[in-house]
């Protein structure tokens, strides 16, 4: 999965963070750094970051989702690549 932030957000959420950080570093403290939360729902996604009690809303994001995996543990021998749909499918057509 990949969460992709827009070239504003990004310099939105550098410039708020940097406030932090420098008082931070003024203080004698090391940077605390921040969190994102990503939030998702059937229409949207939504980046928020927190840094303790101060919330930068980023607003809409970008969401990809990754393809199937290529490699698998699958009755406990590894696959690679096609085989894993393939064995995937065989199972479920045997119902397991």
């Amino acid at each position: 999965m990949k969460i992709t932030l827009t070239a504003e957000q990004q310099k939105m959420l550098l410039d708020w963070a940097r406030v932090t950080t420098a008082a931070e570093v003024e203080a004698d403290c090391e940077p605390s750094g921040y969190t994102l939360e990503i939030n998702v729902s059937p229409y949207e996604v939504n980046v928020e970051a927190v840094c303790g009690s101060r919330r930068l809303d980023l607003g809409e994001a970008q969401l990809e989702l990754s393809p199937a995996p290529t490699v698998g543990l699958i009755d406990d021998s590894v696959v690679e690549g096609d085989e894993v749909r393939s064995r995937l499918e065989s199972m479920a057509r045997r119902n397991i």
